[in-house]
């Protein structure tokens, strides 16, 4: 009879930030070191990155080439709206408008820095920067809408098409903002992160709203409202965040940091080959990519290749578990594995890291026990890793 090892959870109090030294980045040669500030793909091979200086750089098979300069101004945002039509905002109030296979600089209703461009999908465009600069994009105008806010705008959300509007500035504490249009546009006061300048945000489906920033800060949004994920130790100010789809998403920030989100893994730090302070980061195919200071580009594949010795797994085997709902005790029946060790993590389902024990070995359908009535009530998800591997999922509820 093989040997029974038990594995008991108890509840810790902060998001435990996984180092993921399996990812590997790589650094693509450019033919610039300006500061590189942001990314945008339309798919796979097409796609700009702007930074400082009027830096444009396009994708050319697996080459990344300079467009001719337009502007000497540095250069914060890019949108791309197809092949042929897309945008970019920078200091002094510049905007680009790519039309076919030209840019070129629109005239603008402001000279205030703009830091972010984005256009919904009815062709309606939302660009903000400082001091409460705040730009529409309707019927082939760009208009400005006065704030009367001393803040700085730095990110912008579509919530299902809804401009949510976000900042910061030294000293003062600056509330995200609901952007309504009824013949004029409004704004209203949602949530205060404290002194936090949120410098991005990311809104993947309705109601969820991700949103990162300085002091290193990531809060999450949903129907029942705000929360600051929990991290355990310290985080460097991040200052983008992206997300394709809701399951999948990437923060950077200074440092060299890199920070990966599935809803398996929650939020993994990557090992990044870099310590300057990246800008951006998109998700394209089957790549992630960063850009940042001093020219970095930065590139990995999104399903990492297992170590030698281990096989990949094509989708991950149920977890069974009794009773659901629970209340105090839950039992977990582990699938037929043949692993020799893994890690069994936790999540909430704001994908909040509550539990993550490593194992020398699971007995085949043996029942752990994980104690609930530390937590929540709500839905949990519990995974089984390997290595690089996904072996196993479930999920339960808690309802005390």
């Amino acid at each position: 009879m093989k040997a029974i090892k038990k594995v008991l959870f108890t509840t810790v109090s902060a998001s435990l930030i996984v180092i993921n030294s399996i990812a590997q980045w790589n650094a693509i040669d450019v033919p610039t070191k300006n500061h590189l500030n942001a990314i945008a793909f339309t798919e796979e091979t097409t796609g700009w990155i702007v930074g400082n200086k009027g830096t444009m750089l396009y994708r050319s098979g697996n080459s990344w080439l300079e467009y001719p300069a337009i502007t000497d101004e540095k250069l914060n945002s890019v949108c791309l709206l197809s092949k042929t039509e897309g945008w970019a905002v920078g200091a002094r109030g510049t905007i680009l408008h790519l039309k076919g296979s030209q840019w070129q600089k629109i005239e603008s209703p402001t000279k205030e820095e703009l830091h972010t461009v984005c256009f919904s999908n009815n062709g309606n465009g939302y660009a903000v920067g400082n001091n409460g600069t705040f730009l529409s994009y309707r019927n082939g105008i760009w208009e400005m809408t006065e704030t009367r806010t001393p803040w700085h705008f730095y990110a912008i959300a579509l919530n299902n098409g809804t401009p949510m509007i976000a900042g910061g500035r030294e000293n003062l504490t600056v509330p995200i903002m609901d952007v309504i249009y009824r013949n004029s546009y409004s704004f209203t006061k949602i949530f205060d992160p404290g002194y936090v300048e949120i410098a991005g945000m990311a809104s993947p489906e309705i109601d969820i709203v991700w949103a990162v920033g300085k002091p290193g800060t990531i809060f999450r949004k949903d129907w029942t409202g705000w929360q600051r994920i929990e991290i355990e130790g310290m985080l460097p100010a991040l200052t983008n965040i992206f997300f394709t789809g809701k399951t999948e998403g990437i923060t950077v920030g200074h440092g060299g940091t890199i920070m990966t989100y599935t809803n398996e893994s929650g939020w993994q730090r990557d090992e990044s080959p870099v310590n300057n302070k990246l800008n951006g980061s998109y998700i394209v195919g089957n790549k992630y990519y960063v850009v940042g200071n001093n020219g970095t580009v930065l590139v990995r594949t999104r399903n990492t290749i297992p170590p030698e010795g281990e096989s990949s797994v094509s989708s991950p085997k149920l977890i069974s578990t009794y009773p659901n709902p629970a209340s105090d005790i839950l039992n977990i029946i582990i699938p037929d594995m043949e692993i020799p060790s893994g890690t069994v993590t936790v999540l909430d389902s704001w994908g909040k890291v509550l539990f993550k024990k490593d194992f020398d070995y699971i007995n085949e359908g043996f029942p752990d026990k994980i104690i609930t009535t530390g937590f929540s009530d709500g839905l949990y998800i519990v995974n089984i890793t390997s290595g690089a591997r996904h072996v196993a999922s479930g999920k339960f509820i808690v309802k005390l």
